[in-house]
């Protein structure tokens, strides 16, 4: 099903475990060094074990090959992955409205010239909470 809603969309598509594998390793640039998956992996890695807070000790990890290309010369980075969408499918901005929203305008802003597998898409860690308005980006940095 899906509803028009000026020019964006909402899907209420669910795919399948087989289906989301077989997009995350259409997502992924392979043509990478080996070096660089190599090092691509070891992050990962790290990522996966990484809990910045006790607020996201439950939540998934959005990092891996679903991220899209390493060779990439245009990066997004995206805000905390959607429960319905990245956080469900392992792909960012994928799965929910805002990854569809995200897939007509990367469409249109370029003229359907860039698609997915040209970017490299990653969703920033969760645990960075302000508690006001006067927290600085120092303050942070030494909490972290």
């Amino acid at each position: 099903m899906v509803i028009f809603m000026h020019n964006l969309y909402i899907s209420n598509r669910k795919e399948t475990p087989e289906e989301l594998n077989i997009l995350c390793t259409e997502l992924f640039n392979d043509l990478a060094t080996e070096e660089k998956i190599k090092t691509f992996a070891e992050i990962c890695d790290i990522a996966y074990n990484f809990v910045p807070s006790e607020r996201c000790r439950n939540k998934k990890c959005v990092i891996g090959p679903a991220c899209g290309n390493l060779d990439a010369k245009i990066m997004f980075v995206a805000e905390a992955p959607g429960r319905n969408g990245a956080e469900r499918t392992g792909i960012p901005i994928y799965g929910d409205p805002s990854g569809d929203n995200f897939e007509i305008i990367l469409n249109n802003a370029t003229k359907s010239i860039i698609s997915r597998k040209d970017v490299y898409i990653q969703i920033h860690f969760y645990g960075i909470q302000l508690t006001n308005t006067e927290t600085t980006i120092s303050q942070i940095a030494k909490k972290y």
